[in-house]
C-alpha cells in the first residue's frame, strides 16, 4: 500500500513538473520564437516519409538534387530527381522548372550540406511560390530510411 501511494504521488509530481516546464517555456517566448520563424520563413521543410508518400502517390512536383553535377554528386538520386545547383541562372532553373507555381522540393547530401537550402533560397528569390527543402538528403534517404534510389 505504501509503495502504491508513493508511486501515485511520484506520478502526480512528475505531471505537475512537466506542466510547469511547458508553461515556463511558453512564457519564456519559445512559442513566440516559433511563431516568428513561421512568419518569416521563405520556404518549408519536408521529411523522408512525407517525400516518399508524394512519390508513391505520383503527386505532381519537381524534385531537385542540389548537388548538381559538382564534386559532391555521387551519382545516386532519389527517384525522379533532376540535377540542379544554386549557382544556376534563372534561365537554367526555368528549363528544369518552367512553372513557378509548381511544388519544388530540393535536397542535398545530408543535414550538414548547405546546398539544398541555398537552392531553395535561390528558387524563392527567382519567384517560385511553393518550395520545400528535404534536409535529410540522400544520406538519410538511403542509410536511415532505406528507400530506393536511381543511379545517374
Amino acid at each position: 500500500m505504501k509503495k502504491t501511494n508513493f508511486l501515485l504521488m511520484l506520478g502526480i509530481l512528475v505531471s505537475m513538473f512537466s506542466m510547469t516546464v511547458v508553461h515556463a517555456a511558453k512564457d519564456a517566448g519559445v512559442c513566440r520564437q516559433s511563431e516568428q520563424s513561421v512568419k518569416t520563413a521563405t520556404f518549408g521543410h519536408i521529411d523522408a516519409k512525407a517525400l516518399k508518400n508524394l512519390i508513391d502517390a505520383k503527386a505532381t512536383f519537381v524534385l531537385l538534387d542540389a548537388r548538381g553535377t559538382t564534386k559532391w554528386d555521387d551519382g545516386r538520386r532519389i527517384s525522379g530527381a533532376k540535377a540542379a545547383f544554386h549557382e544556376f541562372s534563372a534561365e537554367e532553373l526555368g528549363k528544369l522548372v518552367p512553372n513557378k507555381n509548381d511544388l519544388v522540393i530540393t535536397y542535398c547530401g545530408a543535414y550538414e550540406c548547405p546546398l539544398g537550402q541555398k537552392l531553395a533560397e535561390k528558387l524563392v528569390k527567382e519567384g517560385y511560390l511553393y518550395v520545400l527543402e528535404y534536409p535529410g538528403g540522400i544520406k538519410e534517404w538511403v542509410d536511415v530510411a532505406h528507400y530506393p534510389i536511381e543511379k545517374s
